[in-house]
């Protein structure tokens, strides 16, 4: 027997946010329909290392990738999805709110918004990607009464928050290094090797054709390097 109070089932929300710290919130945007299903993708990059007279060297971590989230959702103009007595709300409404959402331009950022995906105890922060609306059913005028929508997410981390990531702390560990007017590339591997010799393979991973020029406001990524003798 069901219980009289039974629990509310758990939207998903997607909501807006007019900063990378995801503390400005814009507007959100609260499914009818939850999704059947999500991929949610995590994958690491690694450099392969060639070796004299060797067909294939050792790989070397290189980076974590951003991660991807993709899920689709059903927009229902008809009613049947909402339980409510008010009159459903027409798909174009649902689209409109939705692209405010995810896609729509905010002038305070210069960009679309950042956006936080919560569904249950699953969280993911990122920015859109694409949208795919694919509509199916349809009134004799030629509204939409029903349309699927392919929604596609990469994850986003701040500078802060990619540094506290790296652990900045250890120099065994991966770094990223926002550049400042000053900075030079051999004074940067001394501070985080202890050496400043290591410049020639971080310009190289990170393509700098004159490592004298640094320009300020750029980010550095300095990987784990072992030393001779580790």
């Amino acid at each position: 027997m069901a219980n009289a109070k039974e629990a509310k089932l758990s939207k998903l929300v997607m909501t807006a946010y007019s900063d990378e710290g995801y503390s400005s919130k814009v507007t959100d945007f609260s499914v009818l329909i939850n999704p059947a299903s999500y991929k949610h993708k995590m994958a690491a990059t690694y450099n392969e290392r060639e070796s004299i007279g060797d067909a294939k060297g050792p790989l070397q971590y290189w980076r974590t990738d951003p991660e991807t989230l993709d899920f689709e959702i059903v927009l229902d103009g008809t009613g049947v999805a909402n339980r409510s007595t008010d009159k459903p709300t027409s798909v174009e409404d649902q689209l409109k709110k939705l692209k405010a959402v995810v896609i729509d331009y905010n002038g305070q950022i210069h960009s679309p918004n950042f956006v936080k995906v919560a569904w249950g105890t699953f969280e993911f922060k990122g920015r859109l990607e694409s949208m795919e609306v694919d509509a199916s059913l349809f009134k004799p005028s030629g509204d939409i009464l029903r349309a699927t929508v392919s929604l596609s997410f990469k994850s986003h981390t701040d500078i802060k928050e990619a540094q506290r990531l790296a652990k900045k702390s250890s120099p065994d560990l991966s770094h990223l290094k926002l550049i400042r007017v000053g900075d030079t590339l051999p004074q940067l591997c001394y501070e985080i090797y202890k050496d400043p010799s290591y410049y020639v393979e971080v310009a190289k991973i990170n393509n700098l054709s004159n490592f004298r020029a640094l320009v300020p406001g750029t980010t550095i990524y300095f990987p784990p390097i072992k030393k001779s003798g580790d």
